[in-house]
């Protein structure tokens, strides 16, 4: 039993069933007043809960949730409760008489755990000599915390008081509102009411933070705090000057203030994952937030502007309106992803926000062409399934599905559209019904049907298009059907209503593909067009299969005036093509050779993802790696020497993303003896003065010297990885520690896993970065299935997912069954962690068909470049 509660009394009186997994409405929150006592330094803490109850029907038993609690005693309605404490996330207090139909109040007092290994819950951290308290509660954490309805649709006023050592600040959701000193080096800081919010939006910190002044919003005037750990506060000169201008963007989009009374953004050295739009406390990891001066890089300046304007999007979408259950998390996240990108891109046109968007949408189309793979919107009937419901369908498909339909009904109607849910459901509940509803009353058109043709079922479309120009209008046939990958089960039948948006020289249309086979004519085309661009900007929720003539047409006199989205759109597609078995990968090769000389960094960076794999995957033969490396040298060797290591004062933005992106990518893959002795020589120099390497290039170089580096060159890292004091340096070693290829290097990294001082969580980089080469992957395996029992209890409970996550990248049949077999069991006990495995077995099996396949056409097309 996890939850660890004393019983107040033994008796034999019999106890009303517990719940199975929900609550139910039988008893009702209303309110909640929680006083805490927490010292940082200590293992616990204690609190004190009153909550009040709205009693729907007579009860004898109320059931909260509860976890690592001990309760110290208990009253319901004034008379002593009995505390049944048998269950898993849960603990019913019971009176001997059943409770009327009416208002009661529970009275809990309660001790509970500080955590010194999760990353959720309440967890104490420690950094820069001091101690720390940090809450992460989404998704059903707060139960760490108190006795509580920890379920989304309970949304009710919280007041929390904090006593803490007179030393430390506390700050949570609302201002504060009174402190007082207690004496003997305590004091009692009481925070305001909140509005109506759930369980898991409750946030508090505590601890000997520095306060920097952000400023407040010029339009709301929203005062802004960015709090950091002591010591730290030059390092969030970023974050204090951008975050007002992100919550400006928001409140003119919403059309509304930011509708909580302050915004502070706190710096937590570790989070499981980036951020939480806690209202009025919004928690980031400390690397987005906390940047020296001289380390800031305008990849990471972007991170946090981009972070932040997601996590403030949650203040309207997401905790002013809150979703009912669990299965709605996918509105939540994927509307404030697809605003990200949507914002970004108007208030820093130059970011490449949209061309961004396109990775974005691979990501999740990847996903999506697994059998495994789930819908958007799925049933949540378990803590495993909240568990699994955060990730790449969930954000990145939504974002794409979002900005699909946005096309579709106008950005000015879709923009009303939420803001007349906003108002309607102010400080309440709602769900993805009550979205749709609300964007197609604004936008005068029915989108519910068409858009729950992708969020409720699993897969993408694939729209094969011909052109037809026979007739005076010419047309677009078009015929829609499920993408899979080469040897994928799947079966045929899926259909979507598919808004297809196709542009010509001098003419655009669309329509919804709502049948299996449809034609588009393109209205407004005097002739037949040179060109079709078969997805108008590359914002289509779909794969298109443009006939081969129609390919050949864009790659010839199509590719001048496409723009840099449907490059990156046409690239993937094409690669999609090939991965199904369509197409010969050589195919993808040819067209990414043709766009290596693009001037734009996010072609290059797409360039690169499709050959920079090809010796890592095995395909390669000691035959074709010169030839290889001989063709990467044609495509990318001219402008990595005129970028070279060093940045130069004129540099754009642009122009050190590009080098930090391409640079090391290209010295990795050709060896490059000029440019590996000038990575060797800064990175003997870094370690030295960390100002010898651009801070954009500090892990680019890094990576590469480190896959040869000698056994001096890592042990000097190792020590200076063990000695540092800075998270942001010690990650850098651990990055650099675990990029060697050398199996006796590999070996010791994993070897210092087992008790070296540093924090597992960092540390852990080296087994990541272990598991993915080619040439230490079995390593890795062999290591993981010796630990992982091992390393389980001294991980944060989301850290074994992932483990099991890691054997995904294994392209090996050979590896599929023996992956299957050490997992099997041992998932059960991991939240998530069946999924993960049927992830990771199918990635491995599609992987290994499409390298048998794929292998000897490429080793052939080398081969004619010989």
């Amino acid at each position: 039993m996890r939850a660890l509660l004393v019983l107040l009394a033994l008796t034999s009186t019999a106890v009303a069933a517990p719940p199975t997994f929900r609550l139910g409405n039988d008893v009702r929150p209303v309110r909640y007043d929680v006083a805490l006592t927490i010292d940082p330094r200590a293992t616990s803490f204690e609190g004190v809960m009153d909550l009040e109850l709205d009693v729907q029907k007579p009860v004898d038993t109320v059931w909260v949730h509860a976890e690592q609690i001990t309760v110290l005693r208990a009253t319901l309605d004034g008379a002593v409760a009995r505390v049944v404490a048998d269950r898993p996330h849960l603990v019913g207090f019971t009176v001997d008489r059943p409770l009327a139909v009416r208002h009661a109040k529970l009275h809990v007092e309660y001790r509970a755990v500080l955590s010194d290994t999760e990353t959720s819950g309440v967890m104490r951290q420690h950094e820069g000599g001091a101690d720390y308290v940090f809450t992460q509660f989404e998704p059903i954490d707060a139960r760490h915390a108190f006795p509580c309805f920890d379920e989304p649709g309970w949304k009710v006023p919280w007041q929390l008081t904090l006593t803490v050592p007179s030393t430390d600040g506390a700050f949570g959701n609302m201002p504060v509102v009174s402190e007082k000193d207690l004496g003997g080096g305590w004091k009692r800081v009481q925070l305001g009411a909140t509005p109506p919010i759930p369980s898991y939006l409750v946030a508090f910190v505590v601890g000997p933070f520095d306060i920097v002044d952000a400023g407040k919003s010029a339009t709301s005037g929203t005062p802004i705090r960015i709090i950091v750990p002591h010591g730290k506060s030059t390092q969030a000169r970023w974050a204090a000057s951008v975050t007002h201008e992100v919550l400006e963007q928001l409140e003119a989009y919403f059309g509304s203030a930011h509708p909580f009374p302050k915004l502070d953004i706190v710096a937590v050295p570790h989070m499981a994952y980036g951020a939480m739009e806690n209202p009025g406390l919004v928690t980031f990891t400390g690397e987005l937030v906390l940047q020296a001066p001289s380390d800031e890089t305008v990849s990471r300046r972007r991170s946090y502007a981009d972070v932040a304007m997601h996590e403030l999007a949650h203040q309207w979408f997401g905790n002013l309106v809150t979703m009912k259950w669990w299965d709605d998390t996918w509105l939540n996240e994927a509307f404030a992803t697809w605003l990200t990108s949507h914002l970004v891109e108007q208030w820093q046109p130059t970011w490449g926000s949209a061309e961004e968007r396109i990775d974005s949408r691979d990501r999740a189309m990847s996903a999506d062409s697994l059998a495994v793979t789930r819908a958007v919107r799925q049933p949540i009937a378990s803590s495993d399934d909240i568990q699994s419901v955060f990730n790449s369908i969930v954000y990145d498909k939504g974002s794409a599905v979002i900005g699909m339909f946005e096309r579709l009904v106008g950005p000015d109607r879709f923009r009303d559209g939420v803001r007349r849910y906003l108002a309607l459901h102010a400080r309440g509940n709602a769900d993805t019904r009550d979205f749709l509803a609300a964007v197609s009353e604004a936008g005068g058109q029915a989108i519910t049907a068409a858009f729950a043709t992708f969020i409720d079922q699993p897969g993408t479309p694939s729209v094969k298009l011909a052109l037809d120009c026979r007739g005076k209008v010419p047309v677009l046939h078009m015929t829609q059907h499920r993408y899979t990958r080469l040897g994928s089960t799947i079966p045929a039948g899926a259909l979507w209503q598919v808004p297809v948006c196709v542009r010509w020289p001098g003419g655009r249309a669309c329509k919804v593909l709502a049948a299996k086979y449809g034609d588009l004519p393109l209205t407004g085309a005097t002739a037949c067009p040179a060109w079709v661009e078969p997805d108008d900007g590359g914002a289509g929720y779909y794969r298109a299969e443009p006939s081969l003539e129609m390919l050949a047409a864009l790659e010839n006199a199509g590719m001048p005036s496409l723009t840099v989205p449907e490059k990156l759109s046409l690239l993937s597609d094409v690669s999609a093509l090939a991965t199904a078995g369509r197409i010969d990968y050589p195919e993808v090769l040819a067209l990414a050779g043709s766009l290596a000389h693009d001037p734009d960094r996010h072609v290059v960076g797409a360039v690169l993802d499709a050959v920079s794999w090809l010796d890592d995957a095995g395909w390669l033969t000691a035959r074709e790696r010169p030839v290889y490396r001989m063709w990467i040298h044609e495509l990318f060797g001219k402008r990595a020497h005129e970028l070279g290591l060093q940045p130069r004062k004129e540099d754009s933005e642009d122009t050190r993303l590009l080098r930090a992106r391409l640079v090391p990518t290209y010295i990795a893959m050709t060896g490059d003896p000029v440019l590996l002795a000038k990575a060797r020589q800064l990175a003997a120099a870094w370690l030295r003065d960390s100002t010898a390497i651009a801070p954009d290039l500090v892990d680019g170089v890094l990576d590469v010297v480190g896959r040869s580096a000698t056994r001096t060159q890592w042990d000097a890292w190792l020590k200076a990885a063990r000695a540092t004091k800075e998270r942001s340096m010690r990650l850098h070693l651990v990055n650099a520690l675990g990029s060697s290829r050398d199996p006796a290097l590999v070996r010791a990294s994993l070897a210092t896993l087992d008790g070296d001082g540093m924090d597992l969580r960092d540390a852990l980089g080296l087994f990541w970065g272990a598991s993915m080469p080619l040439e230490t992957r079995a390593i890795a395996w062999s290591w993981l299935q010796s630990h992982f029992d091992a390393l389980v209890p001294r991980l944060p409970r989301e850290f074994s997912a992932r483990l099991v996550a890691s054997t995904a990248s294994s392209c090996d049949e050979a590896l599929v069954e023996p992956t299957r077999s050490f997992f099997v069991e041992r998932v059960k006990q991991i939240d998530g962690g069946a999924r993960e495995l049927e992830l990771s077995l199918e990635s491995m099996h599609l992987c290994a068909l499409f390298r048998t396949a794929q292998t000897p056409l490429v080793q052939k097309w080398l081969g004619m470049k010989h």
